[in-house]
């Protein structure tokens, strides 16, 4: 699916987004930069930046998360930027999107879900919720 997207990416005129896919688990610093760079329109102008959604395939796990990936993928929530993981069995893939405790939080991207409002404080429905 990385693929899919990166490969659409390019005939994308609308948004500005750069797509990198990590082959074998390897982000090459340098290439990032680059991708995150639009060119100067003239001499006078600065490069302008331009946002950069990262891939990185990675399997954690066959049947359920290993343990010594479980830190790891916290970490991944932590970072400000990060848009989450899409993962899962084949034929039931699961958008995860932050964690809570020991929990992650995910959703399945093929069913809709109820919105929850932010001001009731209301708890997050246990199907929405999976443990790491």
């Amino acid at each position: 699916m990385c693929h899919v997207i990166r490969k659409l990416s390019q005939f994308d005129d609308w948004s500005s987004v750069s797509v990198q896919v990590a082959m074998d688990m390897t982000v090459i610093i340098e290439e990032i930069k680059q991708l995150c760079r639009r060119p100067r329109q003239t001499d006078s102008t600065p490069p302008t930046f331009v946002p950069l959604l990262l891939f990185v395939p990675l399997r954690p796990g066959q049947d359920k998360i290993r343990d010594e990936y479980r830190e790891a993928l916290r970490a991944c929530f932590r970072v400000t930027h990060c848009v989450g993981m899409i993962g899962g069995r084949p034929k039931h893939a699961l958008w995860f999107f932050g964690y809570q405790g020991s929990r992650l939080l995910c959703l399945d991207p093929h069913t809709v879900q109820p919105a929850l409002n932010p001001e009731t404080k209301a708890a997050i429905p246990d199907e929405v919720e999976s443990k790491i």
